[in-house]
Parts: structure tokens; C-alpha cells; sequence
């Protein structure tokens, strides 16, 4: 028996849970299988007491004393997981979820996709630099208790280079362009007044037919976004240019490299600054890239 204070999602079981967010009355579900996140092995036949929207107490069914008075809920057959967290999204960019829509970035359709992300099992995201102003009245609603749904964290809007990436003819990139140093750093304290929860810059050329931001701008936006103590996170591509962004003190790589294998000298220098790697692998399987002989490759 342990006892947790954390948020979990019950599969196929959401609306109970939800119920039992919102009442003070003590809720224990019954007799799912509770995988914790410890790593420790799964719970089956479990025993998880909620009161006023916090887990109290989980446990074998029968180690758990139920208090007097409590609702109990049959979750035979279910799995209890924490939330999913999914540190690399993009809110705001389709209506119906497949296509992409220039048109998509309003209140009412960010709403709904953090409610639906939330009845998905995504409990927060990270959003990488396409976010408008509209996201920091939505994160004030979020952090007051006023607003449901998924809980995020936003870049607010990314750094991009003029001509080039990120582009699409189908979106309205709201991104800042700077074509100096001077500007970029302008552009970062601009953004850093609004409280963004990190930075958010695109490194890439796609595929050698736009131009890439130079050095001398990344350097900038980097250097003045950790003067205003802001972590950068960088979408990449080249395996060069990762090494160039982790010279210049980039806190995170937001993709995997995808041009060659990564090499002894990017692991070993990731290491020694505590560099963070978002993978997106899920991103190449619905690419139809063959992961598996990626990861083969870097072993």
C-alpha cells in the first residue's frame, strides 16, 4: 500500500473520474489495474481512494481500508495510469484534427482540443512556438482553476528565419523573423515580457531548398532568452547544426537528428550541459520511417 498525490487517468473511465475530481465525497475504485509510474509492477485488483479530488491511498484490494460512507465504483476490467505527457505539440492548428486550417488558431477550437487531449489521457503538453496572445489570457484562466482540459506550457510565439522555416502555405505562422542579432534579441525581450514558459527557435532548411538561421541569430536569441532566465528548446534537423546549437547553450533539442546517426561527440557534450533530447519518434512512425532501424543504428 502507498499513498500518492498525483493525476491519473482511468481508461475507458474518465467521466467517473472527472466526477470524482470535482466532489469533496471520498470515491474509491474499485478493482482496476494500476500501473503507477514508479516502475514498480502493476497493481492488479487495486484499491484507489480519491477525496476532494486527490488519491489518498492506492493498494491492494483488501489493504486499503474503505472508510464509511464512501462511494465505491466498480473499475473491474480498467487500467489506472497516470496522464500522458506530451512535451512536444502544436495547439491550434487544425479544426478537424487532419488538415491543416489557417483559420484554426481561436479560443473556442483551443478549448475543445485541450478538453479533448485531457479525454485522450494527455494531461499536459508543450507548445512549441506557434502560440498567439490569445495563450497567456488561456494559461491565466488555466493556473486561476477557471479552465479545464489538458494542462500546458507555451513558448508563446517561436523564432523562425525570413523565407524560410517554419512555412506552409496552408498556416499563418505568427513567428518572430529577425534578420540580425540586434533584432533577435530585441524580439526575445519583447517575448520575454510576456512570461513565456520557454523559448522556442526552428534551426532547419528543409531539405536544402530554404534558408536556415545563422549562427550569429540563434547565438543571440540563446544567449538573451538565459538572460532573462528563459530555457530555448530548438527544432533540428542536421546533425551539424545540433552541434552548433549545443555550443551556443541550448537547454533542449525539440527533434531527434535526422540527417545521420548521432555521434560519441553530441552524446558526450549533451551529457556534460544536461542538454534535454525530445525524440518525437512518434512523429517518424506515422511518417512511415522505419524506427527501429534507427535505433538499430545507434547502438
Amino acid at each position: 500500500m502507498h499513498r500518492l498525490v498525483t493525476t491519473f487517468l482511468l481508461l475507458g473511465f474518465l467521466p467517473v473520474w472527472v466526477q470524482a475530481q470535482a466532489s469533496p465525497q471520498t470515491v474509491a475504485l474499485v478493482g482496476a489495474c494500476v500501473i503507477d509510474g514508479t516502475g514498480r509492477a502493476p497493481i492488479e485488483n487495486a484499491v484507489v481512494l480519491i477525496t476532494g479530488g486527490k488519491i489518498q491511498m492506492v493498494g491492494k484490494n483488501g489493504a486499503v481500508p474503505i472508510p464509511k460512507q464512501t462511494r465505491e465504483i466498480n473499475a473491474s476490467g480498467k487500467t489506472l495510469m497516470p496522464a500522458l505527457v506530451d512535451l512536444h505539440t502544436h495547439l491550434g492548428q487544425s479544426i478537424n484534427g487532419l488538415d491543416p486550417a489557417s483559420d484554426a488558431y481561436n479560443e473556442e477550437n483551443l478549448r475543445t482540443q485541450l478538453a479533448r487531449l485531457l479525454a485522450y489521457g494527455v494531461g499536459t503538453v508543450a507548445v512549441m512556438g506557434t502560440d498567439r496572445d490569445l495563450i497567456y489570457t488561456l494559461r491565466k484562466e488555466q493556473r486561476a482553476g477557471k479552465l479545464t482540459g489538458a494542462h500546458f506550457f507555451t513558448a508563446g510565439r517561436g523564432f523562425g528565419m525570413k523565407g524560410g522555416f517554419p512555412a506552409g502555405s496552408s498556416m499563418n505562422w505568427d513567428v518572430y523573423r529577425p534578420a540580425t542579432a540586434e533584432e533577435a534579441r530585441r524580439d526575445v525581450r519583447e517575448l520575454a515580457a510576456q512570461h513565456p514558459d520557454f523559448v522556442k527557435l526552428w534551426l532547419d532548411d528543409g531539405y536544402g531548398r530554404m534558408p536556415k538561421m545563422p549562427p550569429e541569430i540563434y547565438g543571440a536569441i540563446i544567449d538573451e532568452a538565459h538572460r532573462h532566465k528563459l530555457r530555448v528548446l530548438a527544432h533540428v534537423y542536421y546533425l551539424a547544426d545540433a552541434k552548433g546549437l549545443l555550443a551556443a547553450g541550448v537547454d533542449a533539442l525539440a527533434h531527434s537528428v535526422r540527417d545521420q546517426a548521432v555521434d560519441r561527440e553530441l552524446i558526450e557534450g549533451m551529457k556534460a550541459r544536461n542538454t534535454i533530447y525530445l525524440a518525437t519518434l512518434a512523429r517518424r512512425l506515422l511518417l512511415g520511417i522505419d524506427v527501429a532501424g534507427l535505433l538499430d543504428g545507434a547502438q
